[in-house]
């Protein structure tokens, strides 16, 4: 029996397993990052949404604000339809005291503020975006 011939092939043996762990690690890695991006998207949508959300409920608020007399809105809408379906839209409504006076007529000004959340906290699916806006009805 040769020993040069056994030792090349044990060596061949040893760099094809090399070979292979170093591809499939390669591989493992090009997956890793592959998830990691659609996350990422996936994370930036929902952030979107959330906001398109939170201006849904600002502007809610804001045309019972300019309803006659004017209401001063505190409550939750849960959208359901469409891209904003799931979503919870907390909206506080601050009216000011008193009411700024012009010309002899008191006009109110609301600070409106809508939270949109979707999802648990601390959980991947989770998204939260908050709006603030004041509105007054001084013509």
């Amino acid at each position: 029996m040769n020993h040069r011939n056994t030792a090349s092939r044990g060596f061949a043996l040893v760099a094809a397993l090399f070979m292979i762990v170093v591809l499939a690690a390669l591989g493992l890695f090009a997956l890793r990052m592959s998830s990691t991006q659609q996350q990422s998207i996936n994370l930036t949508i929902q952030g979107s949404r959330a906001q398109a959300a939170a201006n849904a409920g600002i502007e809610f608020a804001a045309n019972r604000v300019f309803l006659a007399p004017p209401a001063c809105p505190n409550t939750t809408l849960n959208l359901n339809q469409g891209a904003l379906a799931g979503f919870a839209v907390r909206i506080t409504c601050v009216k000011s005291n008193p009411d700024p006076v012009v010309s002899g007529i008191a006009y109110p000004i609301f600070e409106l503020s809508a939270t949109a959340t979707i999802g648990t906290y601390g959980q991947p699916d989770y998204s939260s975006r908050t709006v603030t806006r004041t509105f007054s009805t001084i013509p």
